[in-house]
């Protein structure tokens, strides 16, 4: 069972893959793609094995001798491997749908070993005065290349011999262009118009003289699509994010799903980490470092060093972790880290027992990156009904529950508990969220919360959440003379209570702080635990311009992050603040979520989706990424709902999509 998530804006969507035969489980994975990634693709062959169009177009190829392989991530028979001779390949046939005149990108990835000698072909529909990718030379370093219309060019740069390429042929208006590993590395300008003749092959020339000896492809080829349109740089560069090779493993000690992905540059293993949920693992201890080395360092026969999300990239000799957690373990090898430009990331080095090493990124370097994603985070919690406004600081001060967007004042985003969270420096910085009608309307009940996290010990009377004019703000305060700060809630302006606890604050340290008011009761909460209580019995008062304010103007304003911050219109119950902690990095759920599939009977998927309470959602279905057909709009009043599809079974391939208007 294959699992997908996609955002665009604020359309989120739910992609669930089922297969003919349905399963009852689902993946513990999640992936992230732009929907651009569907747009244009006209055919898409993962070469499992056959030369079958996945991309529902119906182009499927014929295999000539041609056996399956490993792909790049080590998957027995997930890709096709080639012999370098004249009837080692595959015929896709003449198909108008890919005789591309205009706009269109080619990508692949390849792998090259031997081959006749001259200019081996990846793909070649028409020849020379078609579009075809190939190496220049058979030589253990060779020149990636393509024709089109009639033109040739080449690239400068040399890649190595029996390593795994990201190739893509791109034709953007007269501009033609070839993009290997991250980067384009040939241009030229090409007005003419392809001529196609003879069938569409991989691994050799589509139009072969009789005594040709010169264009068959030795080595290997995965992933080939065909687009109708020029990819953006970005949607190539996803296109070619590393893949995963294992996982999730669980780490016992603290509860924490850990994946491995292939080989790839420490910044493509990070971003794709965070579209996985997580980011390259964060090492807190010798025993955290010596599970990941044991768990990863050796996987499936192989050594290879470990990317882990430590690095120096924004300042010289100040390590930071992706995560954004304070470093509080390192275990560097003898001389390292060393002070020397480009070597700014770091990974476990093979061979040393765990220890680390700064280094240089590199695509071929063959350093595989660690992801960590918290669990139970992995499972994130439904956003509960009566949410007014739902700040998570990814990026923008947006409000993703409704229209209460907010105004970054002296204040940023950066990595957070959740995602991303407000990042504020203390004096004059912070969020102001405008007056609403909704927010306006909280005049007998309410919840605040967010996570909170300060860089130095705080001041006394800095604020988290403050509902102008005093009508409630979450914060904290002293303890007494040297005694330490502790967390405060109060409501109802001055002449309400305010509450405090004996949980000291610490720097350095999140917290999940929660203060609720049901018309009469107030209550603290701390990290799921409620921690004081009083009887207010005293109303929050009407103010027809609230503002809310996320840290504070002037000296109140906390030095420190402030993430996953919300307001509701109600008294969140005890058991919902606890799955709210227990949620931990996943936080509410952003997106609908896929929480289950099961087999009612052979043929019918029952869909288990989680999403905002009280938001509505609309399911579409598709064989083919392509084709969408709405199939219901539910209603979702508790964030939780199921979903019959008695239609599934009579598909090769299901695909959902659940979108909330």
């Amino acid at each position: 069972m294959k699992t997908q998530v996609l955002s665009c804006g604020r359309i989120f969507k739910l992609l669930a893959y089922v297969p003919l035969v349905i399963s009852a489980s689902v993946a513990a994975l999640a992936q992230v793609q732009p929907d651009s990634l569907a747009d244009g693709l006209v055919a898409y062959y993962p070469l499992d094995g056959d030369a079958n169009d996945a991309g529902g177009s119906g182009i499927n190829g014929i295999l000539h001798n041609v056996s399956p392989t490993a792909d790049r991530s080590g998957k027995p028979s997930a890709a096709l491997s080639f012999q370098g001779v004249r009837d080692s390949y595959v015929d896709l046939g003449s198909p108008a749908s890919l005789q591309f005149t205009g706009d269109f990108t080619v990508t692949a990835w390849v792998k090259f070993s031997g081959g006749a000698t001259g200019n081996p072909r990846v793909f070649s529909y028409g020849a020379d005065c078609g579009y075809e990718f190939l190496t220049v030379e058979t030589t253990s370093n060779r020149h990636f290349g393509a024709n089109l219309a009639c033109v040739k060019f080449a690239a400068d740069p040399t890649f190595g011999e029996g390593q795994w390429h990201f190739v893509a042929a791109r034709r953007s208006g007269a501009t033609a262009t070839v993009f290997v590993n991250g980067s384009f590395v040939s241009t030229n300008t090409v007005s003419a118009v392809p001529v196609f003749s003879g069938n569409l092959n991989l691994g050799r020339k589509s139009i072969l003289d009789p005594l040709e000896t010169r264009t068959y492809w030795g080595g290997a080829i995965d992933e080939v699509r065909f687009y109708n349109r020029a990819l953006s740089e970005e949607e190539l560069n996803l296109l070619m994010a590393p893949t995963m090779i294992g996982g999730p493993f669980l780490n016992p000690a603290n509860g924490h799903n850990y994946y491995l992905l292939a080989a790839s540059s420490w910044q493509k293993a990070e971003r794709k980490a965070a579209e996985l949920g997580g980011h390259l693992v964060t090492i807190n201890d010798s025993q955290e470092n010596a599970w990941v080395t044991a768990t990863f360092e050796t996987f499936n026969g192989e050594r290879h060093d470990l990317w882990i999300g430590l690095s120096d990239a924004q300042q010289e000799g100040v390590f930071t972790w992706a995560s954004g957690e304070p470093l509080a373990y390192t275990n560097w090898a003898d001389g390292q880290p060393v002070d020397a430009g480009s070597e700014d990331y770091v990974h476990i080095w093979s061979g040393t027992g765990g220890r680390w090493n700064d280094y240089v990124s590199r695509d071929l370097g063959g350093t595989r990156g660690v992801v960590e994603v918290p669990s139970p985070g992995t499972d994130c919690t439904a956003p509960p009904a009566g949410l007014v406004g739902w700040w998570p600081g990814d990026g923008n001060a947006n409000d993703l529950s409704g229209g209460n967007n907010g105004i970054l004042v002296n204040a940023s985003t950066r990595a957070g508990y959740v995602g991303d969270a407000f990042a504020f420096s203390g004096q004059d910085s912070y969020v102001l969220v405008p007056s609403s009608s909704a927010i306006d309307a909280i005049t007998s009940a309410l919840t605040l919360e967010a996570w909170v996290w300060h860089e130095t010990n705080p001041v006394a009377g800095q604020r988290y959440l403050t509902l102008t004019p005093d009508r409630a703000f979450l914060g904290f305060d002293t303890r007494g003379f040297n005694k330490g700060f502790v967390f405060s809630f109060a409501v109802a302006g001055t002449g309400g209570v305010s509450l405090t606890t004996d949980v000291a604050v610490e720097a350095r340290k999140w917290y999940h702080v929660v203060g609720t008011y049901d018309g009469r009761e107030q209550r603290l909460y701390v990290n799921g635990t409620q921690v004081s209580f009083a009887v207010v019995d005293r109303p929050l008062g009407e103010n027809p311009a609230s503002e809310l304010l996320l840290s504070f103007p002037g000296g109140a304003g906390m030095n420190g992050l402030i993430d996953e911050a919300a307001i509701y219109n109600r008294a969140l119950r005890t058991a919902e603040i606890q799955s709210h902690f227990a949620a931990g990095r996943a936080g509410m759920c952003k997106a609908p979520v896929l929480a289950g599939i099961e087999t009612l009977f052979p043929g019918i998927a029952r869909l288990s989706i989680k999403g905002q309470a009280g938001k509505d959602l609309e399911i579409f279905g598709s064989s083919n990424l392509v084709d969408w057909v709405f199939l219901t709009r539910i209603g979702n009043p508790t964030g939780k709902i199921k979903v019959d599809d008695p239609l599934a079974g009579t598909f090769k391939h299901r695909f959902y999509r659940a979108v909330m208007p």
